[in-house]
C-alpha cells in the first residue's frame, strides 16, 4: 500500500422489491414494478492507491474482480487503475436485497470516481457492469434513494425507465427478517423460472397498476400509513401469485410463511417478501412499534434477534467520498 495515499469510500443501501408488474412480455413491456431503498444493510467499499489493481481477500473478491473487468472493457479502459478494493461491509447475497446490483454499481462508482468521472449516472454505470437487465428499482435507488417505480423494459430490452421517485415518510420503518436458510433463486435457476412463466393477464396488470398509482404513491405523499400498508400487502400477494409454483407458496422459506401468517393474524398489513427472498419485511409506523414487534417475534420463537434488522427508507442515494 502507498503511504499517505488517496482513499475513496463508497456506501450503498439495500433494495426492497415489492413485486414485478409482469414477469413476461405483456402489452409490449415486461418486468416493471415498485420498491424502495433502505438505509441499511448495505455495502461499504474502500478504494486505496496501490502499485496495481487488486481486490483484498474476501468472499466477494472474485465477483468484484469480474465486475471491474467488465467495467474496464465497457468503458474503453486500456487497464484498470492502480487501486486496491476492500470490502468493509457487505449485503448478504441472494437474499432479495439487490446485492448484485448494489455491488456492481458500487464497484463502477468507485472506478469512475477514481479516474475523475464524478457524475456518471447509475443508469450508465449499470450498463458498464451489465446490470439492470430486469428490474431497475435498485439501479435508480442507488442514485436517488426513496420510493421508486420503474416502467418495465421495452421490447428492445433496454434499461427500464424511471416513472416515479418519491421521498418516503421519515418516521416509517421496515422490520426485516433475514432467516438463515437457503438463499433465493439467482442466475440460471432464476432464468429458467422466468422462462416458464406465462404473461400476466391484463386485468391483473391493471389492478397492480391501480394499487401503485392510486394507493401506494398517494398514501406515501400524504403519509397515510394505513392505506399504504394495506395496499403494500395486497400488491405483494397479487404480484407473487405467478411465482407460487416455483417457491412452493408466496414465501420461499417455510418458517417465513409461518411468520407472515402470524403477522397477518395480528393485523399487520404491510407484509411481503422482497424479490425471491428469503427476506420478509413488515412495514411499521415508527421505530418504537418496530422494536416492540421485533421483541414479540423473538419471544414467539419465530426468528432469532440476530436475524432481524430495522431500517428507515433512504432519503438519498449511495455516497462516494474521500476519507482519511
Amino acid at each position: 500500500m502507498l503511504a499517505g495515499s488517496r482513499r475513496l469510500q463508497i456506501k450503498t443501501g439495500a433494495r426492497l422489491h415489492f413485486g414485478l408488474l409482469t414477469a413476461r412480455p405483456t402489452l409490449g413491456r415486461q418486468f416493471g414494478g415498485v420498491g424502495c431503498m433502505l438505509e441499511q444493510p448495505g455495502f461499504e467499499l474502500l478504494f486505496e492507491a496501490a502499485s496495481e489493481f487488486r481486490v483484498a481477500a474476501h468472499p466477494l473478491a472474485e465477483r468484484i474482480s469480474a465486475f471491474s473487468k467488465v467495467y474496464a472493457a465497457n468503458s474503453g479502459m486500456a487497464a484498470l487503475p492502480a487501486v486496491q478494493v476492500s470490502v468493509q461491509q457487505a449485503l448478504p447475497s441472494h437474499f432479495g436485497l439487490g446485492s448484485g446490483t448494489q455491488l456492481g454499481l458500487a464497484v463502477a462508482k468507485g472506478l469512475a470516481a477514481w479516474v475523475g468521472e464524478e457524475d456518471v449516472s447509475a443508469r450508465d454505470l449499470a450498463l458498464r457492469v451489465g446490470r439492470g437487465k430486469r428490474s431497475a428499482i435498485g439501479l435508480y435507488g442507488f442514485d436517488l434513494g426513496g420510493l421508486i417505480v420503474d416502467g418495465g423494459q421495452p421490447a428492445s430490452g433496454s434499461v427500464a425507465p424511471l416513472l416515479a421517485n418519491m421521498k418516503f415518510p421519515r418516521a416509517w420503518r421496515f422490520l426485516l427478517v433475514m432467516p438463515v436458510s437457503e438463499p433465493g433463486l439467482s442466475g440460471s435457476s432464476e432464468q429458467s423460472v422466468f422462462d416458464g412463466l406465462a404473461s400476466t393477464p391484463t386485468e391483473v396488470l391493471a389492478e397492480l397498476t391501480r394499487l401503485i398509482l392510486w394507493e401506494l404513491l398517494p398514501a406515501a405523499a400524504e403519509e397515510n400509513f394505513g392505506v399504504f400498508a394495506r395496499a403494500l400487502g395486497q400488491y405483494g400477494r397479487l404480484a407473487g401469485e405467478p411465482f407460487v409454483p416455483a417457491q412452493g407458496g408466496l414465501y420461499t422459506d417455510r418458517r417465513m410463511r409461518r411468520l407472515a401468517e402470524w403477522l397477518e393474524d395480528r393485523g399487520y398489513l404491510g407484509v411481503g417478501q422482497s424479490s425471491w427472498g428469503p427476506v420478509v419485511f413488515v412495514l411499521c409506523p415508527d421505530q418504537l412499534t418496530a422494536e416492540q414487534l421485533r421483541l414479540a417475534i423473538s419471544e414467539a420463537g419465530l426468528a432469532a434477534p440476530e436475524e432481524m434488522l430495522i431500517s428507515a427508507v433512504a432519503a438519498d442515494g449511495a455516497t462516494c467520498r474521500e476519507v482519511s
